[in-house]
C-alpha cells in the first residue's frame, strides 16, 4: 500500500492511541520505546489491513506489542552479551553483520527477499532505499514484515540470527585500490549502482534492474537485482 494510502487508512480507522501507548509502556523502559512499538503496530495494521473496529483488534494488538517488545529485548540482550564478551577478552568490539539464513529468505515474498538479501550484504537503510527506489515508509513496512516473518520462523525452528564479524584481515585491505576499482566498474553505467567488498577484498556491485519502457506508457522505476 503506497505511503499516502497508508496515512489515509490510519486516519480513517484510527485506533485508541492512548490505550495502545499505555499497553506499549508496560513492555518498554522509555516513552520513546513505547512510541516506536506503537508505530510498528500501526505499520503492521496497515500492511495486513486489519479492521480496527473489530472486537478482536485490541487483543491482537496487545499480543503484537508483547511479542514484538520481547523480540526487541532478546536482540538487545544478545548485543549486550556480545559486547561484554568482547570487553572481557580485552579486544575491540568488531563490526557485526546480521545474516538471515537462506532457507528463511527463500520462503519470503519477492520484495522481502530483495530487502533481506541487501541487509545480508550489510547495506544500510539509505543504500537499500536508494537501490529499491522506495520511500522511508515503505522501507519501515518491509522491516516490520521481515520482523514478523522472522519471529514466526525463529519460534518454529528455535533459531537466532546469525551474526558475522569482520575478520582482522579487513583492516589490512588496500581500501584506496578497492575504491578506484569500484569507480571504474561504475563508469558509464546509467543504472543506480552501489559498490562494496567482502572480507576477502572481492568487489560487490549492486545495480538497479532496468525497467521496461514504452512510448505511450511504462514503468520508469525498477527494484534492485541482487
Amino acid at each position: 500500500m503506497p505511503g499516502n494510502q497508508s496515512n489515509s487508512y490510519i486516519e480513517q480507522h484510527l485506533p485508541p492511541m492512548d490505550e495502545l501507548l499505555k499497553l506499549a509502556a508496560k513492555y518498554s523502559r522509555r516513552e520513546s520505546e513505547a512510541e516506536d512499538l506503537v508505530q510498528d503496530l500501526l505499520l503492521e495494521t496497515v500492511q495486513t489491513e486489519r479492521n480496527i473496529s473489530d472486537e478482536n483488534y485490541m487483543p491482537w494488538a496487545h499480543g503484537f506489542l508483547r511479542n514484538h517488545a520481547a523480540f526487541i529485548a532478546r536482540s538487545e540482550g544478545r548485543r549486550r552479551k556480545r559486547e561484554r564478551t568482547s570487553q572481557n577478552s580485552g579486544s575491540e568490539p568488531s563490526h557485526e553483520r546480521v545474516q538471515f539464513p537462506a532457507v528463511f529468505i527463500d520462503e519470503l515474498s519477492a520484495s522481502l527477499q530483495r530487502t533481506a538479501r541487501l541487509i545480508n550484504c550489510a547495506l544500510n537503510k539509505k543504500e537499500i532505499m536508494y537501490l529499491l527506489d522506495i520511500t522511508d515508509t515503505a522501507f519501515r513496512q518491509r522491516l516490520t514484515a521481515l520482523r514478523k516473518q522472522w519471529d514466526l520462523y525463529a519460534e518454529k525452528n528455535e533459531v537466532g540470527l546469525e551474526i558475522r564479524t569482520e575478520s582482522e584481515a579487513d583492516n589490512h585491505l588496500d581500501i584506496g585500490l578497492l575504491r578506484r576499482s569500484l569507480r571504474n566498474s561504475f563508469h558509464g553505467d546509467p543504472a543506480k549502482v552501489i559498490g562494496s567488498f567482502d572480507p576477502d577484498g572481492n568487489l560487490l556491485v549492486f545495480r538497479s534492474k532496468s525497467a521496461h519502457k514504452t512510448k505511450a506508457s511504462g514503468n520508469s522505476k525498477g527494484e534492485a537485482k541482487t
